[in-house]
């Protein structure tokens, strides 16, 4: 079986598949019947039976279903029983040195230890016209195997890294992952083209296969993306209610993407760098490969259009590559101080300067 999760098609007709992923599905239905266990107190086995008789094909003999469920059923009651010792767990983690694994060490419905650090949570400024701190600590009980983890982003790209059918090491196998982030069924009803895998999401930024997951709780948005080959993956925690996780997730990879495509700068224009600023904001000079680019940081993405420099020597080059409405084919130099180090740069006849600079020309021309 190939385990490159860009060339298999999305499958919209076949029913779901228990064989490949069968381990990571018990163990995440059984943390939703044992959470769900303590919501509805002693309706265990009634909850597992049921939804084990819902979610798998009916195509397979009762007595399976009724298997899977019982094994499903005995792991979410040693899940409730363990909750105490799972906490000594997570507390004694906490301790740990940060160089020190310890994937996801809370499991859902657990109290934080006092020692655990967390982050609060912020609504958005309107419409009260400021934020108000949102603790993060209230219970999620039905919600627990949706947002019931505390983690930190860097065990959450660890654990999305174990997914990748190529990872060396995962407590699935490797069809089994592949299974799981191939692309099933297409996202209806939306412009972007994305795809529901098995538990997960994909689809392709800057012709890169990416799968993933993302969400929102009370005060806090995510994402996380895995890069299927590439050994690659990124987590984005925000602790604000409207944080653009999927433009920021979407960003983050355009940028790999081009230094992927153009490489390390040669050591002609590696000095070619900084924030530069005029009246319409902020250019960043970005060396790369064999050019220089004027990217925006003010984007989502800041290599979006963004123009081409050319460098001839030192200090001066030429925009050889940009939109219809930028400055293709105007000079690019820069300007030295007495000490030596670079006080401006001219894109043609604008003049950029750094910010503190812009920020004082503001100031003086129009007022405070």
């Amino acid at each position: 079986m190939s385990t490159n999760a860009e060339t298999s098609p999305p499958n919209e007709e076949q029913p779901l598949s228990v064989g490949a992923p069968l381990i990571f599905g018990l163990v995440l239905f059984a943390l939703i019947v044992a959470a769900a266990a303590r919501v509805f107190d002693g309706a265990l086995p009634v909850l597992a039976a049921a939804g084990v008789a819902a979610l798998f094909p009916r195509r397979r003999g009762w007595c399976v279903r009724a298997a899977i469920a019982l094994t499903a059923g005995l792991l979410a009651l040693f899940l409730v029983r363990a909750w105490p010792l799972t906490t000594e767990l997570a507390e004694g983690a906490a301790g740990a040195p940060p160089e020190a694994p310890h994937l996801l060490s809370w499991i859902i419905g657990l109290p934080l230890a006092a020692a655990v650090p967390t982050s609060r949570g912020h609504s958005s400024k309107l419409p009260l016209g400021r934020r108000v701190v949102i603790p993060g600590d209230n219970p999620t009980n039905a919600l627990a195997a949706a947002t019931g983890f505390v983690s930190t982003a860097r065990d959450l790209a660890h654990f999305f890294a174990q997914l990748d059918p190529a990872a060396a090491e995962s407590v699935l196998s490797a069809a089994s992952r592949h299974e799981m982030v191939r692309p099933q069924w297409r996202y209806p009803h939306t412009n972007v083209e994305r795809y529901y895998g098995l538990g997960v999401s994909s689809g392709k930024i800057a012709e890169w296969a990416w799968f993933g997951h993302g969400g929102a709780f009370q005060g806090f948005a995510s994402r996380t993306a895995a890069l299927p080959n590439r050994s690659l993956a990124v987590s984005l925690l925000i602790n604000a209610v409207e944080g653009p996780a999927d433009q920021w997730i979407d960003g983050i990879l355009h940028i790999l993407a081009i230094f992927a495509k153009h490489g390390a700068p040669n050591s002609e224009i590696r000095d070619w760098t900084g924030r530069w600023w005029t009246l319409w904001g902020a250019v960043d000079l970005v060396p790369m490969g064999e050019t220089v680019m004027a990217a925006v940081p003010s984007l989502p993405n800041p290599f979006t259009e963004a123009s081409e420099i050319s460098v001839s020597d030192k200090d001066n080059g030429r925009f050889t590559a940009a939109a219809g409405t930028a400055r293709y084919g105007e000079n690019v130099r820069r300007v030295r101080r007495p000490d030596g180090t670079v006080g401006e740069v001219w894109f043609g006849g604008t003049r950029l300067v750094p910010e503190a600079e812009a920020a004082a020309e503001l100031k003086a021309r129009y007022g405070s």
